[in-house]
This record gives C-alpha cells, structure tokens and sequence, in this order.
C-alpha cells in the first residue's frame, strides 16, 4: 500500500492488479485491468515531486505510470530479471524519472540498479554490496547521492562522497531488513527486520 504524497485522498495497493482510490478508500477501481502480473503486484511507489508517477512491479516486471495510474506502460528495459527478482522500488524525491530497485538473490554483483529514464534504461550501482539479497532501499535527500540499503545482514550505506558502500548502523543486528524509512524530523533511520 502506497499513499500519495500530495493527496491524502488517493491510495494505491497491489494485489493481483494494481487498485486505487481517489476518495481515501470510500470506493477502489482496478487500475491495471490487463492483469501485468503473473504473481500480483507486490511494490509500489510514488513520485514526491510529481504524484501523477507510479511505479509497480511484481519480481520480474515494472510498469509505470505517468497519468496516475490510468494508463500504464513496461519499463523493465535491460534489467536482467530472468536471475534476480525486485524486491524494493524507491523513486527520488527531487525527480521521479530517477528510480532505484533493489534485488534479492544470489548473483553476485547484481543487487541495486538505477534509472534516470523513468526506467526505459537501467544502470547497474551495486559497487560492493555483498553477494546476498537486497531487500529495500531508502533515498536520503539531506545528503547528495545518500542510499541506505537493506540486506540480509543488516544496511548498507553510500553517497556521493564514497567509493562504494560500507555497513550501517553501530549496534543495528545484522539480521535481514526489509523495510527503511528516514525520518527527517530527528534524522533517525527506522528499520523493520526480520
């Protein structure tokens, strides 16, 4: 379940297709109709800076739409989804062409891709994470290219000032993170793990 940013009225969340309510839940419409998935969609976001973009996936495939969901279009492009499976999208906040997904899996050197085209292509920013699945993936805007990255042993972290990233979080467990949110408030970085 995603909830628009800029309209507390508008909810989306993935099931078989993708749903959507224009009236904070009072009635849902099928927004994918197609069926894009064959396992349901089971991530979504939303662009902050414009709301009118969201991004679905089930574990092979994207979709996004540009209309706020009333037509969509595949913008999987050149992710190698046949070996790794998307686990996490996460949509910069300044930009919503610029997109990040994380990977689970075991192929090494395969764990987070960005695009700046709205995900018609895609680059492969995994450095040196760990050959071991990424679960979720946070953007800090308070630094510039900040990307915390949650694993199966604990976060990962870069920005711009880094060559690669480095394992977060004294006294966090290294136990599996499958969700991350920054809050900008006190700057503390919430976790949900296994």
């Amino acid at each position: 379940v995603v909830f628009d940013p800029n309209n507390e009225s508008n909810i989306y969340f993935g099931y078989h297709n993708v749903y959507g309510t224009r009236d904070g839940g009072g009635s849902f419409i099928n927004l994918t109709t197609s069926s894009p998935f064959g396992g349901g969609a089971t991530q979504l976001a939303i662009g902050q800076s414009n709301s009118n973009v969201v991004y679905a996936s089930d574990l092979s495939k994207i979709i996004r739409s540009i209309d706020g969901g009333n037509t969509w279009t595949t913008v999987t492009g050149d992710l190698p989804s046949s070996t790794v499976a998307i686990t996490d999208i996460a949509v910069d906040p300044r930009d919503p062409m610029i997109v990040y997904v994380t990977t689970s899996g075991y192929t090494g050197g395969m764990k987070l891709f960005m695009s700046t085209t709205g995900g018609t292509t895609w680059t492969n920013i995994s450095s040196n994470l760990p050959n071991i699945p990424a679960n979720c993936i946070a953007i800090d805007t308070s630094t510039p290219g900040a990307l915390f990255v949650g694993t199966d042993i604990g976060i990962y972290y870069t920005d711009s000032s880094a060559t690669g990233f480095s394992l977060y979080g004294t006294g966090h467990p290294n136990v599996m993170v499958y969700d991350l949110n920054v809050n900008y408030s006190n700057y503390k970085i919430r976790t949900a793990t296994y």
